[in-house]
């Protein structure tokens, strides 16, 4: 319900505490509940206040680029999709055993 759409921190609280106001009381039980936070005697203007007290705390996302030390190196890539593509053949073998198993129980 509350994801992240490119606004600014700032911006995306405001309009969080916004949405959550207009939130019926089950949607703030669920809303609560998805985050672990006990909603049981709670009042709907107790379980707002939480809600956006719970919003306001989330962690900023930060990205960071792959260093290139992590990155895979051509060589890692190709082995890489070597392996995908020879465990492709044992997996549509096991596919089509596990259907014809299952064609034989009926």
């Amino acid at each position: 319900m509350f994801a992240s759409d490119g606004v600014t921190s700032c911006c995306r609280c405001a309009n969080a505490q916004r949405r959550t106001i207009e939130l019926s009381a089950d949607e703030l039980w669920d809303e609560l509940a998805r985050r672990y936070i006990e909603a049981k005697a709670l009042s709907k203007v107790e379980m707002q206040k939480a809600l956006i007290n719970a919003l306001s705390q989330v962690a900023p996302v930060v990205t960071q680029q792959v260093s290139p030390r992590t990155a895979l190196s051509l060589q890692q890539q190709l082995e890489s999709e070597v392996m995908k593509l020879s465990m492709q053949p044992e997996a549509l073998e096991k596919k089509a055993r596990i259907e014809a198993e299952a064609l034989e129980k009926k």
